[in-house]
């Protein structure tokens, strides 16, 4: 597998913030000073308040992925190439699952709540509750029809869901918002305010009569892990689901570490959590290099700064100091050119086309560039450079 040296220019983390809003036009002109104290923005005051409360909750850690940590070493000393560290960590961020995040709690009494069976991780109760009910209902629970109730007085109108066409009778009913809940805990959709305003009114004669004979049902939720359990209403749901389900799915956790392109098994509150971290970008490159300085380091690769482009440069060859003594002549003819240039370096196509060396064969070149490059006398660049170290 070939190591990507892509740019950063298309990677993005997250959408952008939504930009600022401007203030509302001054209606008056007449009191400078009035209009010079409405200046303060406290929307934007705020925002940045609630932003920092988010971030203070976790610590956050980004490092590259062990394995292409890996093909990009293995790539360096099979090529004998040497790569910039911009190249690597560019390289490393082109891609989100090359990334991954180390997280962590400030506060050491809390614990991350991991649901073993589905996979998913939560900073609450609450939360790790709802989202079983929301996306899990029918495997949790079985539901039986209790009673039906039908309506006594003709209303003047009846509701219906625009999508199941299932049929409410109106708001003023007693049991509209048990029946709501009802269908939408059983649609694992729990979003109450958003589906009853969407639901259309009807005052059809017929659609409002065969409401009325047919009546709604109440149903009965009985838990499947233990059917000796059961409940009549939508509250019994989330306590079965927290005592008997979510008691033995749950591994609490101080720390943890995910791909970055796995960053959906996080629950929606601890992606709202760190949202604000995903945004600061040069806090993430600037823990990937250092990561990957001392990931090298410990490798034993060399570490170099090239004066050119004055840019940091790893290589797995050792320097060695060149000495014309112990050079056969065509590699002495290579160091010899490279002394001479600016700076010591040239392009490699250049160095052997040169007319200084039209004495070798080109293949006889090649050949000796590649050992002065293994025995670390000279660098091979990304780009097609050569140096001498």
């Amino acid at each position: 597998m070939s190591v990507d040296l892509s740019s950063l220019e298309e990677f993005t983390l997250e959408p952008d913030w939504e930009k600022e809003k401007p203030l509302a036009k001054e209606k008056a002109k007449a009191d400078k000073r009035y209009h010079e104290s409405k200046k303060i923005s406290k929307p934007i005051r705020n925002k940045k308040k609630s932003v920092t409360k988010r971030a203070e909750i976790l610590d956050v850690t980004f490092v590259p992925d062990d394995n292409i940590l890996k093909i990009i070493k293995e790539k360096i000393k099979f090529t004998g190439i040497s790569f910039t560290l911009k190249e690597i960590c560019d390289s490393v961020c082109s891609e989100k699952n090359r990334i991954k995040i180390k997280l962590s709690l400030k506060d050491k009494k809390m614990r991350f709540l991991i649901l073993k069976e589905h996979n998913k991780i939560f900073l609450d109760v609450e939360t790790a509750i709802k989202y079983l009910i929301d996306n899990h209902f029918h495997s949790l629970f079985k539901v039986i029809k209790l009673r039906n109730e039908k309506t006594k007085n003709k209303p003047s109108y009846i509701l219906k869901c625009p999508v199941t066409k299932t049929i409410f009778p109106p708001k003023s009913h007693h049991n509209f918002e048990t029946l709501i809940k009802q269908h939408l805990v059983e649609c694992e959709n729990r979003n109450y305010d958003d589906f009853v305003s969407k639901l259309t009114k009807s005052d059809d004669t017929i659609e409002i009569e065969s409401y009325m004979k047919k009546g709604h049902f109440i149903n009965r939720y009985i838990l499947k892990d233990d059917p000796s359990l059961f409940t009549d209403n939508i509250e019994g749901i989330e306590l079965l689901t927290e005592k008997c389900t979510f008691v033995k799915n749950i591994r609490k956790e101080k720390i943890f570490v995910i791909k970055l392109s796995d960053i959906g098994i996080l629950g929606e509150r601890l992606i709202r959590d760190i949202d604000s971290i995903l945004g600061n970008k040069s806090m993430m490159m600037k823990q990937i290099i250092t990561s990957l300085l001392i990931s090298f380091k410990k490798s034993k690769f060399h570490v170099h700064r090239e004066r050119v482009r004055n840019q940091i440069v790893i290589s797995a060859n050792k320097k060695t100091q060149a000495s014309d003594t112990n050079l056969n002549a065509v590699a002495a003819a290579i160091v010899s050119m490279l002394k001479k240039q600016e700076n010591h370096h040239m392009s490699k196509r250049k160095l052997i086309n040169h007319n200084s060396m039209s004495s070798f064969t080109k293949e006889k070149i090649i050949k000796d560039l590649r050992w002065l490059v293994k025995e670390g006398f000279i660098l091979e660049l990304s780009n097609g450079e050569v140096m001498l170290y």
